[in-house]
Parts: C-alpha cells; structure tokens; sequence
C-alpha cells in the first residue's frame, strides 16, 4: 500500500454515508495519507473544508431539480433509463486516468452509484482494490423496489469487488443468511464518533418538561411522520406541558412538521444545523427518538451515547442490537407514544433509558481507521 487512499460517494445531498467519508477522509489526512474523494458537484462543497484533501467532481450528477429545456427532457426520459449511472459511465475513464496518473490503488465506495462507478473501472481496466461499505439493509432486500438498480445486479457488482465491510453485525447476520457467497469478504466494521465530542456526564433528575429530539427532519426513512402521530397522542394523554420535542435536519417549507407546530406550542423547528454544532442541540435533549423504518449503523444513536442522552428506536435489527430490550417500541405511533408517556412519567424508565447511554462503549474514529487500513492491506 501507498499511503494514498481514494473515497468515492455520489449523492444528491448529505447523510450518513457522506458523513462517514467526510470522517475517514479527515482521520486518512491526519495519518499523512494522501486522499482523493471522488465525488458529484451537488456533493463536492461538503468536503471543500478538508485540509490536504483533494475533491475530484465528475459534474452535477442529478439535474431533475433544475429548471431548463435540457432537465425537462431528462426528467422525462428518466422513468426509462437511469441517465446519472449512465453520465458515471461516461465520466469513467477520466476518473481511471486521474487514478493511473496520481497512482491511486485503492478506492473505497460507498453507495450505489459509487459502487457502479466501482464497477466501470473494473470494466475499463483499472487494476487496483476495490473496496465497498454497506451502510444499510435496503440493497440487500429483493422485496424493496425503486433503487438504483435491481437486487440482483447489485449482489452481481458486491461479486466483483476485493472487500466489502458492513457498518452493523446485523448486516452481516443477513449476509450470512441470505448471501454466503459474499460472506467470506465482507468484515464488520462500525461506524464511530470523534474522541473530541464525548462529553458523558451524571444523569440528571427527571424534571418536566422532558425534552425529546429527533434528527430526521423530512426524510420518510427516519419516521418522521409516525412521531407526528405519537406526538398529537402523547399531547392529547398528557398535555403539552410534561414534553417538547426538537426537530433537527432538513426540514421544507411545506413540511407537516410546521403544520404540528401551529397546533402545539411544545413542538421546536430546528432545521439543517451543520456538524459538529448540532452536538449541542443533541447535548440539551433528554432523549432522542428513533422512529426508523431502516437504519445501518446509526451515528445520532452514538453522538447521543457520547452526550450521555438516552435513545429510544424501532424494533429495526440496527437499532435492537445497539439498545436495551426496554428501549424498543414497535413500528405504530401508539407505541412510540406510550414509551414516550411512560419516559414523561416515570423517573425510573427516564433513568433506566439514559443509563445505557453511560454504559454503551463508544468506538471512535482513529481506531475504526485502523481497521480499515488493516482491510486494506490485505
């Protein structure tokens, strides 16, 4: 190995996965690798900031927002063919000439489109490691329709690849039941936080109001419009004086969530707040909830174990194998909302959820860095 590290993510926006790139490169940097990622323009400014890493854009990857003749003609074509996985196979060989030059012999991807470019490379000759990581349960589902591309040929492009690592052991339990062929290249690796954020403390008295906060803002995944109903019943048992809740990331104009706020003086807008300061929204919560219909390998469930604030999730396979029994609630707003009454009125549930918080061991990223690197020395 070289010391020279590429990372490739393609999306149109920030979540976890981009999260984690932005945190291995970083990590990468700091241990005087050279690091290239290899990116879309709607993600590239994400990682501007980092020190002595190079971002390499293929272009603006997802026209369908913009307007214009030329986005209206692909948005009309788009129900048939898939013209971002074809603009990456057209920008491939200048990806794998840029690769040859600067001597990259690895690259790391980790979603879809990433992994199709992955797999170009291959198809044009580029001779170097091909490493994937599996940050969700989604592609590896046959029943789940409308993703980038069919079960079947992503199973084909995982095939092809040197390693795959899988964010959570409940990935790899599924890998094992459902593909074995991939089980013999595929390493759990979880996902970490910073050392420089763990600020865990005492637990503090159970005072009303209890204060709630969920991350998800909008997104459909993340179960915000399940909270939406636990919170009207909750506030209906209750009242709204015992609880707020406190909505963190992208929220739009239009969103339900600024319906709810009309009807209930308790309900607080945050918003898109940009790492690391939404740590601090994290830190003032008592509790946050999980109301995911699919999770790999949480990273708000860690930054709030590292804040010393309880969680509170679906009965997901993720979020059973990170919390305790009593934590889980299944996927219906009743009970989410009668695990949220029994927090708001019972100190000993309030401390039993926020005491996992302060036995949980935390992985942080240097050492998660380690292992990747160990992954890619074989």
């Amino acid at each position: 190995m070289n010391n020279k590290v590429c990372l490739s993510v393609f999306s149109d926006g920030v979540g976890g996965a981009e999260q984690v790139v932005k945190k291995l490169a970083y990590q990468y940097s700091a241990l005087c690798f050279e690091v290239l990622i290899v990116t879309n323009d709607e993600l590239a400014g994400y990682f501007k900031d980092l020190d002595g890493v190079v971002v390499f854009s293929i272009g603006r990857l997802f026209p369908f927002g913009q307007q214009g003749f030329f986005s209206k003609v692909l948005r009309f074509f788009s129900k048939k063919i898939n013209f971002s996985l074809f603009y990456i196979f057209a920008k491939t060989f200048l990806v794998k000439r840029y690769l040859e030059r600067n001597e990259f012999n690895i690259i790391h991807s980790h979603l879809m489109y990433d992994l199709a470019l992955v797999n170009y490379l291959k198809y044009f000759g580029w001779k170097g490691k091909t490493f994937y990581t599996l940050h969700g349960f989604l592609n590896l589902d046959p029943d789940v329709k409308g993703l980038v591309f069919s079960n079947r040929k992503f199973i084909k492009y995982l095939s092809c690849l040197d390693n795959i690592t899988c964010v959570s052991s409940g990935i790899l339990t599924y890998i094992n039941d459902n593909y074995p062929v991939l089980l013999s290249r595929t390493v759990y690796i979880s996902n970490a936080v910073d050392a420089s954020i763990i600020n865990r403390q005492v637990i503090g008295d159970h005072v009303a109001p209890i204060n709630f906060i969920f991350v998800g803002g909008d997104k459909y995944v993340k179960g915000g419009d399940l909270l939406r109903n636990s919170i009207e019943y909750v506030a209906h048992t209750v009242g709204t004086q015992k609880f707020n809740v406190f909505i963190l990331g992208p929220v739009s104009q239009g969103s339900s969530w600024y319906e709810l706020s009309q009807k209930l003086n308790n309900i607080n807008i945050i918003g898109f707040v940009q790492a690391p300061e939404h740590i601090r929204y994290i830190r003032d919560a008592d509790i946050l909830i999980m109301p995911s219909r699919t999770e790999g390998y949480p990273l708000a469930v860690l930054e709030a174990f590292s804040q010393s604030v309880g969680v509170i999730g679906s009965n997901i396979p993720s979020l059973v194998s990170l919390l305790n029994n009593e934590a889980i609630f299944e996927f219906d707003s009743i009970s989410l909302g009668d695990k949220m009454i029994e927090i708001i009125n019972s100190p000993e549930e309030f401390v039993r959820i926020k005491s996992h918080a302060l036995e949980y061991v935390i992985p942080t990223w240097n050492v998660i860095c380690e292992k990747y690197i160990q992954i890619y020395n074989r």
